[in-house]
């Protein structure tokens, strides 16, 4: 009966119903062996019937309905995008809407934008095609779909992709996932199911596989889905081993991500979340790895600031917090506390090299009102960090005082460099050219807090021959901030100090001791320096050099003061800075004093009270 076996077993084969092909290394045509006789019977010959090959998992386990949802990722708005694609109209956020028509050359690139080739190869945007289809039974949408997929696959052989994105690793580990979505709704023509074959085996291969970072992630659930959906469990079991190494290198036991950025924590919650489905829709056990990803939104809670934004610390958008996140904190936020529950800290210390103070969480005062301050330390930069270690943010009487440039863009470029770069933050930097080493960290060393502060002293590295420390000291109920920096270097250079003040600031320098700046909004910041400096200067949006600018959405900077207090050209120096939200240019002058132990700085905070800031001296 061997020939009539191989018959039905190619026939069963050619069929491809929706994943009904399991195992990818038959082509229709082969020389079938006995032994491959016995493998493909014990999985196909219970599926075949009197009309074909209906798609069923090897593993009885595997949910393809969940499996299925997973993949294809429906949305409530599916079928007014896809109109716009049926009609040629392509919109990738953050991106204008850009008209290509669905005549495709595949090396399209009309804005010049790393990020935008990235999404348009990803093919996610057949998804809504797909979901249109579904919730309105107008097989137009699906057919578009294919025939926009099947355009893909023709134009973009892996030898010769129309585009440097074709087959880039992160374009090709989402598109996985879409053609497997595409793959479930009917019969598996030969170019998708071929195509399909090509993108698991490709992430599997060891030269295309980025091992670390969310790329890596998605290159790993994209192998999972499409292993799952074809039946091959070798692949399976590689996807699932990968993702539980990368998941315990990527986010530490506190559920905090190696990308150092909000944006990226709440990306990869979301990712991690949906490896996690993958894996219990393909029928394995929950992992050990799952009670590291239930820590971080109670990490994203931390980074958001009192007005609902993400702190933009690294490569983070200015963007609203994912409410949408079913956790206690985050239902707190999002319902104003009427359901969930607050943090229970407000002064918290992550090892990956994020700390954040506030005076609270909205129990007394509304949130808005609160003040909140963020310091970046920790490992050197990687991923999606910026050179800022020592860097602070401050946030209070509603609103950004001191931020961070963000994102800006994925292309490379000098708005690029600078945004990354430390002079866009508000830190020390020590020379003309002494950049931070590659392999030191930035160690906390000490973190205290008491009923009215909050201290921290963090060594950041620096380069050779050079040491700084940054001892902060936090007044919680008021927002004011005491900061000291001690530089040491073996040489005399230039020590300049800088703070990025959020756009729309009014800045007056009184004296190079003293800046006062104010905002539209009634808010108003002072920048007071208890010790002598040589000079202060404020620029917002210069070009030569580039300095003053902050990303308020992808792709776009705006002008921002950014002030350089410049200490004496001396080989040891000190700043003590006292930043004072809401008092205005005829507060009492904050007073100093110094031991060799401490330091101490009596201030006048904004509801006029006095308050005593003692810190531990601390030596670079």
């Amino acid at each position: 009966g061997g020939t009539t076996h191989a018959a039905r077993i190619q026939r069963a084969a050619e069929a491809g119903i929706a994943g009904g092909f399991p195992d990818g290394t038959y082509r229709p045509g082969d020389p079938v062996t006995r032994g491959q006789m016995a493998t493909f019977l014990a999985r196909l010959l219970a599926t075949i019937t009197d009309t074909g090959v209906q798609p069923r998992a090897a593993n009885a386990a595997v949910d393809r309905a969940d499996l299925q949802e997973v993949i294809c990722r429906p949305g409530d708005g599916d079928v007014e995008r896809a109109q716009r694609f049926m009609e040629g109209r392509y919109t990738f956020s953050p991106h204008p809407e850009v008209v290509l028509g669905t005549d495709l050359t595949w090396a399209e690139d009309p804005l010049g934008d790393n990020n935008w080739r990235f999404q348009f190869h990803t093919m996610r945007w057949l998804w809504p095609l797909i979901g249109a289809t579904d919730q309105t039974g107008d097989q137009r949408y699906l057919d578009q779909a294919y025939a926009m997929a099947r355009s893909w696959v023709e134009a973009n052989p892996f030898d010769a992709p129309a585009s440097d994105y074709s087959w880039n690793d992160h374009s090709a580990a989402w598109r996985a996932r879409v053609f497997g979505c595409l793959a479930m709704q009917g019969p598996v023509p030969p170019w998708l199911r071929d195509s399909i074959v090509k993108h698991r085996d490709l992430m599997a291969d060891p030269s295309f596989y980025v091992q670390r970072g969310n790329h890596a992630l998605n290159q790993d659930s994209g192998m999972l889905a499409l292993a799952c959906l074809t039946d091959h469990w070798d692949r399976r079991d590689l996807a699932s081993e990968r993702i539980a190494g990368l998941a315990i290198e990527s986010v530490d036991e506190q559920g905090v991500t190696n990308e150092q950025a909000p944006e990226y924590q709440d990306y990869n919650y979301g990712r991690y979340n949906d490896a996690l489905r993958l894996i219990e829709a393909c029928g394995m056990s929950s992992p050990g790895w799952a009670e590291r990803i239930e820590q971080m939104p109670v990490v994203l809670t931390h980074m958001t600031q009192p007005d609902d934004t993400y702190v933009p610390l690294g490569d983070t958008d200015r963007r609203p917090a994912k409410f949408s996140i079913d956790h206690p904190n985050l239902r707190w936020m999002s319902t104003g506390g009427d359901s969930g529950e607050p943090p229970d800290h407000t002064f918290v210390t992550y090892d990956a090299g994020f700390t954040f103070a506030r005076s609270g969480w909205g129990t007394t005062r509304p949130r808005r009102q609160e003040n909140f301050l963020s310091v970046r330390h920790g490992d050197p930069r990687q991923l999606h960090g910026h050179l800022d270690h020592g860097s602070i943010t401050l946030f209070s009487q509603g609103q950004p005082l001191l931020t961070d440039p963000g994102k800006y863009s994925y292309n490379r470029g000098p708005e690029r460099d600078y945004v990354v770069s430390q002079r866009a933050h508000s830190l020390v930097t020590i020379g003309d050219n002494c950049p931070p080493p590659s392999d030191q960290g930035s160690p906390v060393t000490h973190q205290q807090g008491d009923e009215h502060v909050d201290r921290l002293t963090v060594r950041v590295a620096t380069c050779s021959g050079t040491g700084w420390t940054r001892t902060i000291g936090f007044v919680r109920d008021t927002g004011e901030v005491v900061i000291v920096d001690e530089v040491t270097s073996t040489m005399e250079r230039n020590t300049v100090q800088r703070w990025q003040l959020e756009p729309g600031a009014d800045v007056e320098v009184i004296h190079p001791e003293l800046v006062m700046a104010s905002w539209l909004s009634g808010a108003t910041l002072m920048v007071e320096q208890l010790v002598p400096v040589a000079s202060t200067t404020s620029v917002a949006g210069g070009r030569d050099p580039l300095r003053g600018w902050v990303a308020e959405r992808y792709g776009a900077l705006t002008a921002a003061a950014n002030l350089e207090v410049t200490a004496p050209l001396n080989t040891d120096n000190t700043f003590v800075t006292v930043l004072r939200p809401g008092v205005t240019g005829g507060a009492p002058a904050s007073a100093l004093e110094r031991s060799a132990e401490h330091t101490t700085v009596t201030l006048t905070t904004s509801t006029g009270n006095e308050r005593t800031v003692r810190l531990p001296r601390a030596r670079p």
